[in-house]
């Protein structure tokens, strides 16, 4: 498991729901839970999305939403299969996101 990884949650609620992993690489062997943002279909969101807090960006031909404000520990084993990672594409977006959630920069 490594940070800005996305994987495929065991259960979830949301159909097509994916996690990423936020927390630093260091604490990941220690800890039994991971740090991580939920990322939501594009198309099962209501509302608004504000672009700095939920930025969108592509995974597997699919358009995300990061809901930086569903942010929360998940136990290591709820994260069943991972599905690619976002290290390249978005980490300075899902970053900035996190900032902004909680300093309102």
């Amino acid at each position: 498991m490594a940070r800005m990884d996305v994987w495929r949650p065991r259960g979830s609620r949301t159909r097509g729901a994916l996690l990423a992993e936020v927390q630093s690489d260091l604490h990941s062997v220690a800890l039994r839970t991971r740090i991580c943002v939920p990322l939501i279909p594009l198309d099962a969101l209501r509302g608004h999305v504000n672009e700095l807090l939920n930025p969108v960006f592509e995974i597997g031909g699919h358009r995300f939403a990061l809901k930086t404000d569903e942010m929360g520990a998940f136990e290591a084993d709820t994260l069943s299969e991972r599905v690619g990672s976002i290290a390249v594409d978005a980490e300075d977006r899902v970053m900035k996101a996190i900032d902004h959630l909680l300093l309102g920069t």
